[in-house]
């Protein structure tokens, strides 16, 4: 369940391209040269989308996720590399924080703030994220307890539960033997299913479902239930269908982006900003997760809202089609912005239309004397 939830958490937050957008104007800016490093290539050896799942993981299993900026020679962000949380100590050293790093081949290195990527999960002191593993052991505990259990039990194929009825007293000699004689021919994986033969006038009654195994089957849910509020992944997500409607599971799936993804985007976008932009660019940029890639509804509510964004003017034509990865409409067609006719300001009073001017009688001809012409 722990390795489902860090793999959710990894894949969500990797299919979400990071956006640079102006911060006057939030049009989007995609001649940055950063913009290849965090939506490409940040390393030669893995893609963004690999090197985003390993941020993730480590945050989900760790609590922290480590990347050294390595950076040319005018101090600018050339490519991150990912470390491994347990090779890395944060310190705190004449007031400022500082790194150190167990190299694989032995040794240590020191790398200063502006040389580490550090994203911090929950934190009670500022310098270093809670492990979920290590807040969670309990509920965690009690689910790999539940895991050994449930494979002894299935190991032995968890022989038939019941009673062997004797219809004569029996000495213990004799009730240890058929003990030993009814498990050892129906106990284990390779004697299941077989036929079970009674002796002497005995009869077996089956069980049902113990209250131990019934136990184990809810503690195995409620741990299910318990991992996954620690990390804050919808019930449906984890295969829990008992309470899903169609209508409450497309609620969590939002509730999920807005609660659970929207945080760490936002934790994971400052850090970045912080790191790896200039002063200048802090005050002028601003670094967004686009979540549309996972919030995409069906064809038809996505149309619908396409055509309420056209029609009270947020959205254009192009703007709709770049959404679908269409081209834009030839000649800039598409590039036109439309309103209502009907609006007016809140409060004002509607104008009245002015009244249409009737027309104009056609004048009669006039009656003219007949013209004298003389004889």
């Amino acid at each position: 369940i722990v390795w489902t939830c860090t793999n959710i958490l990894s894949q969500s937050m990797s299919v979400c391209p990071i956006q640079l957008h102006e911060k006057k104007t939030k049009k989007i800016i995609d001649s940055h040269p950063l913009n290849k490093l965090l939506n490409l290539i940040p390393n030669p050896e893995m893609s963004s989308y690999q090197w985003r799942s390993v941020i993730m993981n480590n945050c989900g299993l760790w609590g922290n996720s480590f990347c050294e900026i390595e950076r040319d020679g005018a101090g600018r962000p050339l490519r991150l590399w990912p470390i491994m949380p347990w090779r890395v100590y944060v310190r705190r050293i004449a007031g400022e924080i500082m790194y150190q790093v167990i190299l694989i081949a032995g040794g240590t290195v020191w790398l200063r703030p502006d040389q580490m990527l550090h994203i911090r999960g929950l934190s009670t002191d500022g310098l270093v994220g809670l492990s979920p593993i290590r807040a969670g052991c309990e509920a965690i505990g009690l689910g790999l307890a539940a895991q050994v259990s449930a494979g002894k039990a299935f190991s032995n194929d968890n022989p038939p539960m019941g009673t062997v009825t004797v219809p004569m007293k029996v000495s213990d000699g004799a009730a240890k033997r058929i003990r030993e004689s009814v498990e050892s021919g129906h106990k284990g994986l390779n004697n299941a299913h077989r036929i079970m033969l009674l002796e002497e006038g005995m009869t077996f009654t089956p069980n049902n479902m113990n209250p131990v195994d019934m136990q184990l089957l809810e503690s195995r849910r409620f741990t299910r239930e318990e991992i996954g509020g620690m990390y804050r992944i919808p019930m449906h997500k984890l295969g829990i269908l008992e309470k899903a409607t169609n209508n409450n599971i497309e609620q969590q799936a939002l509730e999920f982006i807005q609660d659970c993804l929207t945080p760490w985007a936002k934790n994971i976008e400052q850090e970045i900003m912080i790191k790896l932009f200039t002063p200048a660019e802090q005050d002028t940029l601003i670094l967004k997760h686009d979540m549309d890639e996972i919030s995409r509804g069906d064809i038809k509510t996505r149309y619908s809202a396409y055509g309420s964004a056209k029609q009270w003017g947020i959205l254009n034509t192009d703007e709709v089609r770049a959404k679908e990865y269409l081209p834009p409409l030839p000649a800039g067609a598409g590039q036109v912005y439309l309103n209502p006719m009907n609006m007016i300001p809140a409060g004002s009073t509607p104008p009245v239309p002015a009244a249409a001017p009737k027309p104009k009688p056609e004048a009669e001809p006039a009656e003219t004397e007949p013209e004298l012409v003389e004889a």
